[in-house]
């Protein structure tokens, strides 16, 4: 069994630390990351700390960050549906094993999904 570590997109919350991404902290403190969860909406402007990360893990999984929403927040279902697909054909290769889809339906509606 494979357990992934997830939220190393965060920063830390510690001032000494300068709040730097986890996964930084991590790497600089000597820390090996082995597999990790990383969720597009917390990355789908650091395009270069998604790489960082994939860089120094084994193996990958990207969520889609679909569930932020599930509590109100708003959002531009199309639009964050193409920059999902193409962050995914972007950084796509052999340390990434899985991509989990949109989970929803209940907030959009099934048909909308079948459309994405």
């Amino acid at each position: 069994m494979k357990i992934f570590l997830s939220a190393l997109e965060n920063p830390t919350t510690s001032k000494s630390e300068g709040h730097e991404p986890l996964a930084k902290l991590l790497v600089r403190k000597g820390v090996k990351m082995k597999w990790n969860l990383m969720s597009f909406f917390y990355l789908k402007n650091k395009y270069e700390l998604a790489q960082f990360i994939k860089e120094n893990s084994e193996l990958v999984i990207i969520d889609s960050g679909a569930h932020s929403f599930q509590k109100g927040k708003k959002v531009d279902w199309d639009k964050y549906t193409r920059e999902y697909a193409k962050f995914i054909q972007a950084f796509d290769d052999d340390k990434v094993v899985g991509y989990f889809e949109m989970d929803v339906d209940n907030i959009i509606g099934y048909d909308k999904v079948l459309e994405f």
